[in-house]
């Protein structure tokens, strides 16, 4: 059983990044047949790739169930495009139907940013009004004493100051509160959404900013999100595997089965998934097929045709740059001559990525339903990009530093939450390293590359150990973890 503390203190990158190893002639794919479809799919089931490569070694290729039972995830689902429509699709794992349905989490925002968009433009309303009269269900302006402009651009593009990032939705059994509740923060898990007109204008990623762009479009339609969104993207787009019924209808159930969402440790979420009333942050339940549908109705809407379900002006919109390489609920960057756009996502028990490259027309989209699912999809992710050639699948080469029991054994012990906090980890050494066993007994690996630097060959975190004035602590992305005294 393995999680990386410190890599779940970083925060999944919004636009999943890639750029340019050419593949081999072997490994090129010309789909077209079932069994060339099959072909591929086995092809890259057995070549998964850990975010690093120490010099000298020969690549490092990982199969698939191995890596499943490593990550402790029933199952990985995926779609491929090529030249502007679906080359392929594939579950990997413990698949229950042909139509497995996932929460797709923060790749919802996209979907909700775009049916919003398509709402308003449909409205007259203007993307940069202040919609604070429009929304009727709260007092905005309890939440917003400064009075600055609430608008959707900024709502959507997280630069209006909102706060609450994310959610961590309800349990089996657990209240769950209107959306104009979690926004008040009454009966809620999560704090009130205020507005910060400091942070105004950058970027500062905020679910709560999506709750509130949720709530106008109810309040101005007087009608429920999901139905919303059905009208305005699912059906035009043909997702007709996918609803932000939140919790999961009678009828989305009926399509097929819902991926039941698993722990670090592999055990099954009770109930099975949790209940996101953040349904614009992240209540969409999807196949990695419908949601490239939906991706590359954006991405030929954003080059002039409108006839795959979203029109001209919406795609513009939200593929227009606001801060931080990052649209209306999707992230884009320029890299190479290619346009990519892309977003990931994290609910409880599911961990999903989408890509994709808007002038040629090519995507994925991965889906898992386990914690560990998001490192799991990652190294799925490397070998995609390996295999067509489509970018960089950003493997670190690293050169090992030897370092004897010795030197190592400086940074064995116990290792705190915080100061004055619980126990997290301990660090042993094993082999040539250390590993890492946090105390509900999942376990990582950490090879040194310095005398005081350590990286996670899977995932590529890399960690320091510290001297302070206070003892040894281990930092990584601006963390800090104190070592426990000796007693």
């Amino acid at each position: 059983m393995r999680v990386n503390i410190f890599s779940s203190i970083v925060a999944l990158s919004i636009l999943v990044s890639a750029c340019g190893e050419t593949p081999s002639p072997e490994q090129q794919n010309t789909a077209g047949s079932v069994a060339e479809d099959k072909t591929t799919f086995e092809i890259l089931g057995g070549m998964l790739r850990p975010a690093t490569q120490v010099v000298g070694q020969p690549d490092q290729l990982l199969a698939m169930d191995a890596r499943l039972a490593h990550y402790n995830t029933p199952a990985l689902s995926v779609a491929v495009a090529e030249n502007g429509a679906e080359s392929w699709s594939h579950c990997y794992g413990d698949c229950k139907t042909d139509i497995f349905i996932f929460q797709a989490a923060s790749l919802s925002k996209a979907v909700a940013a775009t049916g919003i968009v398509t709402y308003a433009l449909n409205e007259g309303i203007d993307l940069d009004a202040d919609i604070s009269s429009m929304v009727t269900s709260v007092n905005l302006t309890e939440l917003n004493p400064s009075g600055m402009p609430i608008t959707l651009r900024a709502l959507l593009s997280h630069t209006n100051g909102a706060a609450v990032s994310g959610f961590p939705g309800y349990g089996s059994g657990e209240t769950v509160p209107s959306n104009a509740d979690l926004i008040r923060g009454e009966n809620a898990n999560t704090a009130t959404v205020m507005f910060n007109p400091d942070i105004a204008g950058n970027f500062r990623y905020s679910g709560g900013g999506y709750q509130v762009a949720q709530l106008f479009i109810e309040d101005h339609s007087g009608r429920n999100f999901a139905d919303l969104m059905a009208e305005l993207v699912l059906i035009p787009v043909g997702m007709t595997n996918s609803s932000f019924s939140q919790p999961p209808s009678e009828a989305l159930m009926a399509h097929g089965a819902l991926a039941r969402a698993h722990e670090g440790s592999g055990e099954e979420v009770a109930g099975g998934w949790h209940v996101y009333p953040e349904q614009a942050a992240a209540g969409l339940w999807t196949t990695p097929s419908d949601y490239l549908k939906f991706g590359l109705a954006l991405m030929k809407s954003y080059e002039g045709n409108s006839d795959f379900g979203v029109s001209v002006a919406v795609a513009k919109e939200v593929l227009k740059p606001v801060d931080n390489e990052y649209g209306l609920g999707m992230g884009f960057a320029e890299r190479d001559g290619k346009l990519r756009i892309g977003h990931s996502g994290s609910n409880k028990g599911f961990r999903c990525f989408f890509e994709g490259y808007v002038r040629e027309g090519e995507g994925v989209v991965v889906m898992t339903n386990a914690t560990q699912g998001g490192a799991l999809a990652q190294e799925y992710l490397r070998g995609v990009n390996t295999h067509y050639g489509w970018a960089d699948p950003r493997i670190k080469e690293i050169d090992l530093v030897p370092l004897t029991d010795q030197q190592l054994g400086a940074f064995t012990g116990s290792y705190l939450a915080g100061e004055g906090q619980p126990a997290l980890f301990d660090v042993r050494i094993e082999d040539e390293g250390l590993r890492g066993v946090q105390t509900n007994g999942n376990t990582f690996k950490l090879l040194p590359i310095g005398e005081t630097r350590f990286v996670d060959p899977d995932d590529g975190t890399e960690v320091e150990f510290v001297m302070t004035e206070t003892g040894l602590v281990a930092e990584t992305g601006g963390r800090l973890f104190p070592k426990a005294k000796s007693e």
